[in-house]
């Protein structure tokens, strides 16, 4: 039973490339789930991408791990969420010695674009 929640990024609205602060993720040993969830992208008529990251080394190196492009305009009534466990991304280093994890707005396009999000981890 997943009872614990800590976020990457709280509710965040960007219009350009955007990458959260690092979460300590080294006490993380047992069953975990990434949450990323689109509560409004009513402006974006492009697409916008992203990427849960990890690191060992303050992100002098990234691993790369889920990702999602989210794709035309929806509004707060059609929230869209994702979700992925340890079993979906087993060699993400949740449990390390220093482990991080960060979420990466890496492409957002579009004639205005917008997108309101957030997202977390629970353990």
């Amino acid at each position: 039973m997943l009872i614990n929640r800590v976020f990457v990024v709280t509710t965040q609205t960007s219009t350009s490339p955007f990458t959260s602060a690092g979460i300590d993720v080294s006490m993380i040993t047992g069953p975990w789930t990434l949450v990323l969830e689109v509560q409004s992208s009513a402006a974006l008529d492009g697409v916008a991408r992203f990427t849960f990251q990890d690191s060992v080394d303050a992100f002098t190196t990234v691993v790369a791990g889920p990702s999602v492009t989210v794709e035309g305009a929806s509004r707060s009534a059609n929230e869209r969420r994702w979700t992925w466990t340890q079993k979906d991304f087993p060699d993400m280093r949740f449990g390390w010695g220093s482990a991080q994890l960060r979420l990466a707005l890496t492409r957002i396009s579009g004639t205005n674009p917008s997108i309101q999000y957030s997202a977390w981890v629970e353990f």
